[in-house]
């Protein structure tokens, strides 16, 4: 599906990876179209590439004959073969405001996303340490954001972690231990 925020009719021009949709990149395939849902005449996909208009401040659909498409991630997005998490989020009063939260889009595609407000006005180097089930880790920015990023394990089931920074002048502060984790931990 195609959309278009503009009043006026835009044309664009699509190169498809034909091995996720199943096709042969040698032959030509007949696309059905629609326009605001209204059937409107069918095109040509020759070698992987098409033209289509979309109209002023609509939509255009798309339909290839003969297609298969082959889904690489989206089967992962739905995979519920973990429990939930009970905690996925926390606050902590660390450098004005930081957080961390759990981007959960299915068992295999798990992470925690953590953060602080506080820039290099406030701290010249941050250290995020987290424990995946037991096992201590840490990780240093020495340059704003400071931000943190870490892939989760479809067995993990408590993420411990804590802020650790060394303000500009020199002292070190440290943030409470929190913790994420699934309802059957």
């Amino acid at each position: 599906m195609l959309t278009n925020q503009s009043k006026v009719l835009q044309e664009t021009s699509i190169d498809l990876n034909m091995d996720l949709v199943g096709l042969s990149a040698n032959k030509e395939y007949t696309v059905h179209a629609w326009e605001n849902n209204k059937r409107v005449d069918d095109s040509t996909l020759s070698k992987g590439a098409i033209t289509v208009s979309v109209p002023g401040s609509g939509l255009t659909v798309l339909a290839i004959r003969d297609a298969q498409i082959q889904p690489r991630f989206q089967g992962k997005l739905v995979d519920k073969a973990s429990a939930p998490w009970a905690k996925d989020q926390e606050l902590l009063d660390f450098g004005g405001g930081s957080y961390a939260l759990l981007f959960n889009f299915g068992a295999d595609l798990q992470s925690v996303y953590a953060y602080t407000k506080a820039n290099e006005g406030v701290f010249k180097k941050v250290t995020f340490h987290y424990a995946n089930d037991e096992k201590w880790t840490a990780v240093e920015k020495e340059d704003y954001p400071f931000e943190f990023t870490v892939p989760l394990n479809r067995t993990d089931g408590k993420f411990k972690f804590y802020f650790e920074g060394i303000t500009v002048d020199g002292n070190v502060i440290r943030s409470k231990e929190e913790v994420l984790q699934r309802e059957d931990h």
